[in-house]
């Protein structure tokens, strides 16, 4: 009987790890990558389902892009913010300018995609009219 109750003590004691704390850096980029899938779905999904009847692909696509300017505008907060916790002294504007940039790398990627994406749907393509059922 004085074997067992140290050995349930020593079960009990072998119980499930207390929850970690949640890490504000690690919270900070999954926003950022939160946010840059928002707006990179908002032009892809635009792409796939805007009228592109008798329009040059990149006419669309700037216009696609103006609609999606609020997905982007949270894509830029999130990237500042991100920013300064790694750079706690820089300024808010340098850390938006940053942010800025850093936008501005996806953005040729993101606008590039649709212009194909688009064109497909103007030539009628079988890879148009899969990703149009997504």
């Amino acid at each position: 009987m004085r074997l067992v109750a140290p050995a349930v003590l020593l079960l009990a004691a072998c119980g499930q790890p207390a929850p970690r704390a949640p890490v504000v850096g690690q919270e900070a980029r999954a926003a950022v990558d939160a946010a840059t899938k928002v707006y990179s779905d908002c032009v892809s999904s635009r792409a796939v389902s805007v009228d592109v009847t008798g329009q040059l692909a990149g006419n669309v696509v700037d216009a696609i892009v103006k609609a999606c300017k609020p997905a982007r505008g949270l894509l830029i907060e999130r990237v500042a913010a991100f920013h300064h916790l790694g750079h706690p002294k820089a300024t808010r504007e340098y850390a938006e300018l940053v942010a800025e940039e850093s936008v501005k790398q996806i953005d040729e990627p993101i606008a590039s995609a649709a212009v194909v994406t688009i064109v497909d749907r103007q030539r009628g393509t079988p890879a148009a009219t899969t990703a149009k059922g997504r």
